[in-house]
């Protein structure tokens, strides 16, 4: 959920860096959201968790998140997010 609330606060610190800035400045971030296993090795991080947010990211529309059905199954059984979150699920 870390990711999650971190893909939220940079989105929203995007929005407010972007107000007024002519489109051609402003920079808009994809970000994917996936929950599965890692590996840390060599200062890489690599394995399906990070393939998966990294093809979820590819999915998103600019300015957007693009969460897994399994985060978003996650986030919807916590009281702690709004139960409309823009953000797109594949």
């Amino acid at each position: 959920m870390d990711a999650l609330r971190s893909a939220i606060e940079v989105q929203q610190a995007m929005v407010g860096r972007n107000a007024g800035t002519p489109a051609p400045e402003r920079i808009e971030f994809r970000i994917g959201v996936h929950q599965g296993d890692i590996v840390v090795e060599e200062g890489d991080i690599l394995g399906d968790g990070v393939n998966v947010a990294a093809r979820l990211e590819a999915l998103a529309e600019p300015g957007s998140i693009c969460l897994s059905a399994r985060v978003q199954e996650d986030a919807s059984g916590s009281s702690t997010w709004p139960s409309t979150t823009s953000a797109s699920t594949a």
